[in-house]
């Protein structure tokens, strides 16, 4: 089955959509707190938040970008923050066409890095992102305080 997708900046209406599957990771979200965050974002030329729907406007998946301006970086780079795709969706390439619009928008705009960080035990995920040419760099250690 070819699925015709489309992918779009994100809407104030998406909101459900992207809290629900980041509430599957990330258990205590705070909706009210979230959706200021997620207004914020949307409204931040710096914040990447990309939908891809299928042509009946059923949403798929999503990613989420930061433009970040690191110290040690002579240039801009983009932080993959976020990345999900609904699980009927995941075999079917949609995180792919994501991905690759990421990756065109930011060579649109003279980004030419790409950052991303992923559970030790997420082999799949590890697997996704060497397969689009991303390279082990390094650990990256969490303290919650």
């Amino acid at each position: 089955m070819t699925l015709q997708i489309n992918i779009r900046s994100v809407r104030l209406d998406d909101f459900d959509f992207i809290f629900e599957a980041l509430q599957q990771i990330h258990l205590n979200l705070d909706k009210d707190i979230f959706l200021e965050n997620f207004k914020t974002k949307t409204k931040n030329k710096k914040s990447w938040i990309f939908i891809a729907e299928n042509i009946g406007s059923q949403k798929l998946g999503f990613i989420i970008c930061e433009n970040m301006n690191f110290i040690h970086f002579k240039k801009e780079a983009i932080i993959i923050s976020n990345f999900y795709i609904a699980p009927n969706y995941r075999k079917m390439k949609v995180a792919d066409l994501l991905y690759e619009f990421v990756e065109a928008k930011a060579i649109d705009y003279n980004i030419h890095q790409i950052l991303v960080m992923c559970n030790i035990t997420a082999t799949t995920t590890q697997n996704f992102y060497t397969k689009h040419k991303f390279k082990f760099d390094k650990k990256t250690y969490l303290k919650i305080l």
